[in-house]
């Protein structure tokens, strides 16, 4: 849970950040490797849902 103040602890930032790199990475995977856009859209749904996962624990926070 994010501290008191509003604001979020480096782990939770960190676990934010990972995320939105997880999703980042999925995406160029796509783009650079269309003939297999079936498999790797799958892995970039996933990341996706991750990533607004996470994105809507930490939604109150600075």
């Amino acid at each position: 849970m994010p501290k008191s103040d509003g604001t979020m602890y480096p782990w939770e930032r960190a676990e934010l950040h990972q995320a939105n790199v997880r999703y980042q990475n999925a995406v160029n995977k796509v783009k650079m490797h269309p003939n297999s856009a079936g498999i790797n859209e799958a892995d970039e749904k996933k990341a996706f849902a991750d990533l607004m996962r996470i994105t809507a624990k930490y939604a109150g926070c600075k």
